[in-house]
């Protein structure tokens, strides 16, 4: 009977340290997804970081591109304009005077 109890208390041992292992276990097994958690949240915000500044760059380098031609031709359409009012200026002038002086 005393040798019953020594294996009882024997298994007993075992048993809890068993468990004790296995819970040990469980808590590495946790704390390694946690870090694991946090290095593909810190992966995945620096992707969508470096994608969310690729976009901003194609979509400045177009503008920069749209501004440009804007640019161009707004530059082209000030000169005509220049040059017409050159060409013409002293035809508006004289035809303005003689409508206001009733010459026309």
């Amino acid at each position: 009977m005393e040798n019953l109890l020594k294996q009882l208390l024997a298994l007993d041992r075992r048993a809890r340290n068993l468990v004790e292992q296995t819970e040990r276990q469980r808590e590495e097994a946790t704390a390694r997804l946690s870090e694991n958690k946090a290095k593909v949240q810190l992966e995945y915000a620096q992707r969508a970081q470096n994608h969310l500044e690729k976009v901003k760059s194609e979509y400045e380098k177009s503008v920069g591109r749209k501004v440009i031609t804007e640019e161009e031709h707004y530059q082209s359409a000030l000169e005509n304009l220049k040059n017409r009012f050159d060409d013409n200026h002293e035809f508006w002038v004289k035809t303005i005077v003689d409508r206001c002086t009733g010459k026309a």
